[in-house]
């Protein structure tokens, strides 16, 4: 009975340190995949749309173009991903841009820039092609990859869990085993 108690106690702790670690999560910040900075917007004869992943160290940007009217794309179209901090600390600095393989009908381009704080940042992106371009500027905020500090104690909790109820189990088979060998008569030798 006091075993069963013990779980049950293990259980609502374990609920209650889940609720709290996900309500400690600060309000604003980025942790999970890409999400839209800029979407449908026009650049010349291109339909842009811009997913940023802006995680402290090395962030990341998708740049997917498409043309309404189903045309081909000339060679000479590029990409470029300029980041600054709004706070003006740092100078401007070109993010790595590659061209990924993509559908005829599409271009795609992977930026990678580098973030050294977290912070409000200025994104600018340019895209340039004999057809037309144009320039588009959004802020973003770096944020610490993943949930920050507390990483540890979400990746820590199920090896917790399991520790406890290996304890449980152990505190139980001794329990079990005392009250057997208390009920168990011993025979006159």
């Amino acid at each position: 009975m006091r075993a069963d108690r013990t779980v049950s106690f293990a259980v609502r702790l374990l609920a209650l340190v889940g609720l709290v670690a996900a309500q400690a999560a600060p309000v604003g910040a980025h942790a999970g995949p890409p999400f839209p900075i800029i979407v449908d917007q026009t650049a010349g004869p291109y339909r842009v749309s811009v997913w940023a992943d802006p995680d402290i160290g090395v962030g990341t940007f998708y740049v997917t173009m498409e043309r309404p009217d189903h045309g081909a794309f000339p060679d000479d179209v590029s990409v470029d991903v300029i980041v600054q901090p709004v706070s003006g600390r740092l100078s401007a600095q070109h993010a790595q841009v590659s061209r990924d393989r993509s559908p005829a009908s599409t271009l795609q381009f992977f930026a990678q820039a580098e973030f050294d704080r977290q912070e409000l940042w200025t994104v600018h992106v340019e895209i340039r092609s004999s057809d037309g371009g144009g320039d588009f500027v959004q802020q973003v905020e770096a944020t610490p990859p993943g949930l920050g500090r507390w990483d540890i104690l979400w990746y820590l909790l199920p090896f917790l869990a399991v520790g406890f109820l290996w304890a449980s189990a152990i505190v139980r088979k001794r329990t079990n085993s005392s009250k057997t060998r208390r009920q168990t008569p011993v025979e006159p030798g």
